[in-house]
């Protein structure tokens, strides 16, 4: 048989080069005001590169930027970035929107991109600002108020306690569980004081970048009446009461 009279069979396939795929998934940290995103980029081959693209939109301008994300270059891999909203000077009610970019590294026909769905986040107007300030006040003064009655509970739980031990030779187990209790008491009351003090502060800021005079002097009254409930002495004392108590000298204690 002639081998040149033989038929060969053959065909050629063609794997088109698919576009990068891009997962996105973004949180925001109101309590310090920054936009996290992680996500996942990949591509049938490889990656080139990773851009986060973001608009302002402040009254009637616009203003446009650009972050070039360092990838690996891999054919899949996570990424992560962060926008701190501090940092952009931004206004009541001033918009932001962005995306993320990726490119393929298809160097023959040209690398392709894909993007994430779009990032939106919007600052709160200046009214609803105020409102959620007027209902931080209200809470601070709330707190404030439980705070006093705590202290005076503790004060009328001394006056007994002294009275109780001025005959007593020796500590029963029912007044060391009482003095335990105003220990507790007093820690819970310098806790209460201190988260309070902390929100005010946060609050009286708050306050001054509006402009409020009214709600700022209010505030600042306020944080300086908390300060006056506990003094250092009276801490020192509460220290030094909890170390006799743990030594069961009856006469320090009183």
């Amino acid at each position: 048989e002639n081998i040149n009279n033989i038929k060969i069979n053959y065909s050629i396939t063609t794997i088109k080069d698919k576009y990068p795929s891009i997962l996105l998934e973004s949180t925001l940290d109101s309590i310090n005001n920054v936009l996290f995103f992680n996500g996942v980029i990949s591509d049938d081959y490889a990656t080139k590169k990773l851009i986060f693209k973001y608009s302002i939109y402040s009254n009637d301008s616009i203003s446009n930027y650009s972050d070039e994300i360092k990838i690996n270059n891999l054919s899949k891999e996570r990424f992560y970035h962060m926008l701190d909203l501090n940092l952009l000077s931004l206004s009541p009610s001033d918009k932001i929107d962005g995306y993320f970019e990726v490119w393929d590294n298809d160097e023959i026909n040209g690398s392709k991109s894909t993007q994430s769905n779009i990032i939106a986040h919007q600052e709160l107007s200046l009214e609803e600002i105020k409102l959620l300030r007027e209902q931080e006040t209200l809470q601070i003064k709330d707190n404030f108020e439980e705070a006093i009655d705590l202290s005076k509970t503790i004060n009328e739980e001394v006056q007994e306690l002294k009275k109780l031990l001025i005959n007593k030779k020796e500590l029963s187990w029912e007044e060391k569980n009482k003095l335990k209790s105003l220990l507790n008491k007093q820690k819970n009351l310098e806790k209460l004081i201190s988260e309070n003090n902390k929100r005010n502060n946060q609050n009286n800021e708050n306050q001054e970048n509006l402009n409020s005079s009214e709600f700022l002097e209010k505030q600042k009254k306020l944080e300086e009446l908390m300060n006056k409930v506990l003094d250092e002495e009276s801490k020192n004392l509460m220290d030094e009461l909890q170390k006799l108590l743990d030594k069961m000298d009856k006469e320090k204690i009183k």
